[in-house]
C-alpha cells in the first residue's frame, strides 16, 4: 500500500489581488514495490480545512479552574480533485503540489472578535487523500489520508 507523507500548507499574499491569497499545498506519495510494477495510476484529492475547536471546563490540581480545547470538526473551505497520475518501475516517490488562489474571506472561518475588537485567529490544515484510479494491485486498498502541520492566523 503507498504512503502518504510530507504534506505542507503555505497561505502567500499576492500583492496585485489584496482580497486574495495563494494556497499551496504539497505533499509525497510513496508506491509500494507492487504498485511500482503495475504502474498504478492514482486520482488526488486536495482540501484546505478550517478546524473548530470546542472548549471545554475541566479540573485541574490545587482547586484552580482550567479549560481543554479540542477539535471538534474540520470544515472543508476549498477541495480540488480529478488530478491523476501514474508511478513506475524507477519512481521511488512522487511529490506533488496544487497551487490555488483563494478569497481571504473564506479563510476566515471563526469570523468573531475578540473583547478588544481584533479578529479572532483561524485554524487552517490541509488533507490528502488518493485514490486508485487504474492498475490497482490485488487486495490492495488506498492509503490513508494525510494532514498538514496547522496554521493559524487572520487572512482578512
Amino acid at each position: 500500500m503507498a504512503v502518504l507523507s510530507n504534506v505542507t500548507l503555505s497561505i502567500a499574499k499576492i500583492p496585485s489581488t489584496p482580497t486574495s491569497v495563494r494556497v499551496t499545498i504539497k505533499y509525497r506519495l510513496t508506491p509500494s514495490r507492487v504498485e511500482q510494477m503495475a504502474r498504478s495510476v492514482f486520482n488526488e484529492e486536495v482540501s484546505l480545512l478550517g478546524r473548530d475547536w470546542l472548549t471545554l471546563p475541566m479540573e485541574v490540581p490545587a482547586a484552580r479552574e482550567g479549560s481543554l480545547a479540542v477539535p471538534t470538526i474540520d470544515t472543508p473551505i476549498a477541495t480540488l480533485g480529478g488530478s491523476s497520475f501514474a508511478v513506475g518501475e524507477s519512481m521511488p516517490h512522487v511529490d506533488r503540489s496544487r497551487v490555488f488562489v483563494i478569497s481571504k474571506s473564506r479563510l476566515n472561518e471563526d469570523p468573531e472578535t475578540t473583547a478588544s475588537g481584533s479578529e479572532v485567529q483561524d485554524e487552517l490544515l490541509a488533507r490528502v487523500k488518493v485514490s486508485y484510479a487504474a492498475n490497482k494491485p490485488t487486495g490492495a486498498s488506498a492509503p490513508y489520508p494525510a494532514f498538514s502541520a496547522m496554521l493559524t492566523g487572520t487572512w482578512v
